[in-house]
């Protein structure tokens, strides 16, 4: 794989309290957001393996030293998100964070396409199975920590995050809630195009209008999507009264 160039990229900040900041140290599209508390940050989702030397860079831009940087939070095991892991784990010594449901194809270094949610995606899904497995592939790494659960992050000295179960895009997909305030829900939104939430790819589209469900119940009033630009609590409601409406659900 060919290294990017790399550019040097202005930082997306979102400041939660004094204490509290969330960083997009890796954008484009692929997101990567750094959650710092304090002097120790969480990483969530890395991007794609030739974006190292910026992620890297970014990061290095935001923690004063690498012992800052805690643990690697992974929403789900899609190489887009995790293709970076090892390099991460290696260079900063970071846990890893990933739902029960996903360790096993972290470890393999490879986690299956979804299903495709439109016939584009639905035949481009299929293609990768059959076609690009090895693309799609990555170094292996063991998680450290499962989540099986809604869980705060507590024993590691961030009670300000909590991890919410988000299933659909795949069975183990995962949300971090940054002190009640922001949702960083991976790939259970999605928003390149204006006015749209629905990700192309999902392996169970009931179960992740039920996730959005769960997002829209918290108190969170902004959505970072893995892929894409942040996502207000009112586009995702319309959405999920769309979707809702569309796959004839009746979701309470």
């Amino acid at each position: 794989m060919q290294p990017e160039t790399f550019k040097v990229m202005k930082i997306k900040s979102w400041l939660i309290d004094k204490n509290i900041q969330i960083h997009q140290v890796y954008s484009g599209f692929y997101n990567s957001f750094l959650v710092c508390v304090n002097n120790n940050c969480v990483l969530i989702d890395t991007g794609r393996e030739a974006g190292y030397k910026r992620l890297y860079q970014n990061i290095i831009k935001k923690i004063n030293t690498s012992s800052q940087l805690k643990a690697l939070i992974l929403t789900h095991t899609h190489f887009d998100h995790c293709e970076n892991a090892f390099r991460l784990k290696k260079d900063f010594g970071v846990k890893v964070i990933v739902s029960t449901f996903e360790a096993n194809y972290l470890s393999s270094g490879y986690c299956p396409l979804p299903k495709g949610t439109n016939k584009i995606s639905d035949f481009l899904s299929g293609f990768g199975h059959r076609i690009l497995k090895n693309y799609f592939s990555y170094q292996p790494v063991k998680a450290d920590i499962l989540i099986s659960g809604k869980q705060n992050l507590n024993k590691l000295g961030f009670p300000e995050l909590e991890i919410f179960p988000t299933p659909g895009h795949t069975k183990g997909s995962i949300s971090v809630i940054v002190n009640k305030k922001i949702a960083i829900v991976g790939d259970a939104l999605l928003r390149i195009i204006q006015n749209s939430t629905f990700p192309p790819y999902a392996d169970d589209v009931p179960e992740l209008i039920k996730s959005w469900k769960v997002l829209l119940n918290t108190d969170c009033t902004m959505f970072l999507p893995g892929h894409g630009f942040e996502i207000s609590k009112d586009e995702l409601a319309k959405n999920y009264k769309k979707y809702t409406i569309k796959y004839g659900l009746h979701i309470i």
